[in-house]
């Protein structure tokens, strides 16, 4: 299992590595204000995706090696294309994207949906290096083609950003399907009533929380672009790139936590692990953040251009939220492995809920400023609920919040994996 955490978090390290010279590269050659717009185009991406992943979501990782595959996978793909039609019509209703847009939104969501389909089997069989290697391929792919067509103009201004996106998740869908491939037990191709009964029983709290906590991280988004223009979006979601980059740590132990719990008979043992590896996630978790805050304000300014001077003091409103989120990540999958996404959910409404209610007050008031004080407060208090629920565990105890001993002879473990 350490093994599968160093290997994640390394291939993670990549993605965050290329992911941080896409944001510069799209930041220095292309402007904050497309910044902005490429931020929102991925958000409502992902917003559908969100709808997509009520079948095909953390459901298909823990019925992936319990089920026939092809039901799955055939019930997952047809769900994808209704959720997916459904989902744009309906940001289309509320006026959050374009007629033009509309196209290229379907195109990319079915793209990103049906490799997570195919991603989401291989999470379920515990093949974590396969998970990570076509990761960090699709990641190459972008980062290749947006730095070829920039260079070469053959694309300008968005659509450079935008046909790389599309390009390197269709590729990589088909490295996917190979994967699959191999997993795949050949038998009758199969549909079951039952089993989309299941997905989307075990889905819809799962998507609800995941739905909601996107909705923590960047309905800020859409009220910053509303109140200050798509330039200030950029800049913020920027920041916000940076910030996350340290999610690359609690996201790797949350992974592999969660495909461990779904497949655990001991539920305290699951308890167990899942206290020790969100209190690692976070003390490295909290170094990054250091390393981040320690930085001078010129340096992000040399990096990005001058249009984000303003980095620097982001950061430092986002770092408590950040550092929180690395701790309760780990807790929020713990549930979910032990299928009680419904605790997760209650945990996102609540920041949902705090997001409103900061965001529609700061962010007309202090623009930028305003959202990431919003987004610090809603991760904690999210973060405070799910541990109230960890301590309403039969077998837990106060104790297992604080540092252990064991907590740094297993961060040698990790550390001495990693160098060797």
């Amino acid at each position: 299992m350490i093994k599968n955490i160093i290997n994640t978090f390394f291939f993670r390290s990549i993605n965050a590595i290329l992911a941080f010279v896409i944001v510069i590269v799209t930041a220095r050659y292309l402007g904050a204000e497309i910044r902005g717009e490429i931020s929102l185009f991925v958000l409502n991406v992902t917003l559908v995706f969100q709808l997509v992943s009520i079948i095909s979501g953390g459901g298909l990782v823990y019925y992936a090696s319990k089920k026939s595959l092809s039901s799955l996978v055939l019930i997952s793909t047809m769900w994808s294309v209704i959720a997916t039609f459904v989902g744009i019509f309906g940001l289309y209703l509320f006026g959050l994207v374009t007629e033009e847009s509309i196209g290229w939104l379907i195109l990319a969501t079915l793209f990103l949906s049906w490799f997570y389909i195919g991603m989401n089997i291989i999470v379920g069989f515990e093949k974590i290096l396969t998970f990570n290697v076509i990761s960090t391929l699709q990641m190459l792919l972008l980062t290749g083609l947006l730095l070829v067509f920039i260079n070469s103009s053959i694309y300008e201004g968005f659509n450079a950003w935008l046909i790389a996106y599309i390009i390197s998740f269709a590729l990589a869908l088909l490295i996917v399907k190979v994967a699959v491939f191999k997993i795949w037990n050949k038998g009758k191709i199969v549909i079951r009533k039952d089993d989309f009964s299941d997905l989307f029983n075990y889905g819809k709290w799962a998507q609800l929380a995941n739905i909601a906590q996107l909705l923590n991280y960047r309905l800020g988004y859409y009220l910053l672009e509303f109140f200050a223009g798509k330039a200030a979006l950029g800049v913020y979601s920027s920041a916000v790139a940076i910030a996350e980059g340290v999610w690359l740590i609690s996201k790797s132990f949350s992974m592999v936590v969660f495909a461990r719990v779904s497949n655990m008979k001991s539920r305290s043992e699951a308890l167990k692990l899942s206290f020790q590896f969100a209190r690692i996630s976070l003390y490295f978790s909290l170094l990054f953040i250091f390393f981040l805050l320690a930085l001078p304000a010129s340096v992000y300014v040399s990096v990005f251009g001058q249009e984000f001077s303003e980095i620097k003091p982001l950061l430092v409103l986002l770092s408590p939220g950040v550092a929180f989120f690395a701790l309760s990540s780990v807790y929020a999958h713990y549930f979910s492995g032990t299928a009680r996404p419904k605790v997760s959910s209650y945990s996102s409404l609540i920041g949902l809920v705090v997001t409103l209610g900061m965001g529609i007050w700061l962010i007309p008031l202090y623009e930028k400023t305003g959202v990431a004080i919003t987004a610090s407060f809603s991760f904690i208090s999210s973060g405070v609920y799910l541990i109230f629920m960890m301590m309403k565990e039969p077998e837990a105890s106060f104790g297992e919040l604080f540092p252990q001993i064991g907590d740094f002879k297993k961060m040698m473990e990790f550390i001495k994996m990693k160098s060797s």
